[in-house]
């Protein structure tokens, strides 16, 4: 997260004070945003070190080249590097957010929050609608639990950068931690009207549906994700957990009107074709078993277990264990 942070950074502007080939190498010295990733090579790396090499900028040019520099080496995760770069920029420009939004990135990778957040709310004083800024201070407080000030950090990031559509998502997310699904919802569909073609908020959206328990909602969420990035073996995975969610409840639930062993038969098997999992195996013992077949169920649950075995879930072997031996007492578990 805090890399996709620092590429919400909006990189300063040259002036023409310095020679061109001095700018145009400086300008080159950034981020390429594609797909809500960022992707450094090396060639962009060097046109900064041309750039500063070249003596030619002003002071303020070269600061918001350290700086950039600084950010580059933090996403390839040379912290040294990074360091030394962004506190270089703020000898030159003590005033700079993007150095300190870098500094407080390094601290934060480094484990020393309360450095980060003085670092990240320094940059908000200097530049109050920085979205990065305010993006990565809120990512800190909900780690501490302050959700509702993280919230309104992401609310202020959202009001100075609306085109950056994926705080949408990151606000969502907040909005689900503090139990409120019905923001969380709005958000992620308005992710997705804003950005039909990306992933993130049919999988924003997904994850709400599932806390709402609108289950085949979240599915067919999941399967537009597979739409959208059909290579991406995550999008098959998440929809297999989907599935698998749908027929535990179908096979498990303490409410006799939500069970139906049939149908939790042929959706664990719609998933265990997607992802061979223990747990999907797990799910399917349970839905042959509250369809009546307990010899079929007895089978599952052993392969399941011996997965576990394999895979080192030992924590949840006991518990198997315990379905298992209602199965052979050909009765079926329930919540």
């Amino acid at each position: 997260m805090v890399k996709l942070i620092i590429a919400l950074v909006v990189f300063a502007t040259f002036g023409g004070a310095a020679l061109a080939g001095a700018v145009d190498d400086a300008k080159q010295c950034g981020f390429k945003i594609d797909d809500w990733k960022i992707e450094i090579d090396d060639s962009e790396i060097e046109y900064c070190n041309k750039a500063i090499e070249s003596g030619e900028l002003s002071v303020e040019e070269l600061a918001v080249t350290y700086a950039n520099r600084g950010l580059m080496y933090f996403s390839v995760g040379d912290l040294d590097r990074a360091f030394a770069d962004v506190t270089y920029a703020l000898q030159l420009k003590p005033f700079l957010a993007k150095a300190y939004i870098g500094r407080g990135a390094v601290y934060q990778k480094k484990g020393k929050k309360h450095l980060a957040f003085a670092d990240y709310s320094q940059a908000i004083r200097f530049e109050p609608d920085n979205a990065a800024a305010l993006t990565a201070r809120a990512g800190l407080l909900l780690n501490e639990g302050q959700i509702d000030m993280a919230i309104a950090d992401y609310s202020a990031a959202i009001s100075g950068k609306p085109e950056i559509t994926v705080l949408l998502f990151f606000r969502s997310g907040a909005y689900m931690l503090k139990g409120n699904f019905e923001s969380a919802l709005v958000d992620s569909n308005e992710l997705i009207r804003l950005s039909p073609d990306n992933p993130l908020g049919f999988n924003s959206r997904a994850l709400v549906l599932m806390a709402m328990g609108k289950v085949d909602e979240m599915i067919s969420d999941f399967e537009e994700v597979i739409r959208l990035t059909p290579n991406d073996p995550e999008a098959y995975v998440n929809k297999a957990k989907a599935l698998n969610h749908k027929a535990w409840i179908l096979a498990t639930s303490g409410n006799a009107d939500e069970r139906d062993g049939p149908e939790a038969v042929r959706v664990a098997l719609e998933a265990v074709a997607i992802s061979n999992s223990p747990e999907i195996r797990d799910t399917l013992a349970a839905a042959y078993a509250e369809s009546g077949r307990f010899d079929d169920a007895v089978t599952e649950m052993d392969r399941a277990i011996e997965m576990m075995r394999q895979a080192g879930m030992n924590d949840e072997i006991a518990d198997a264990q315990s379905r298992l031996d209602l199965y052979r007492r050909r009765q079926p578990y329930r919540m």
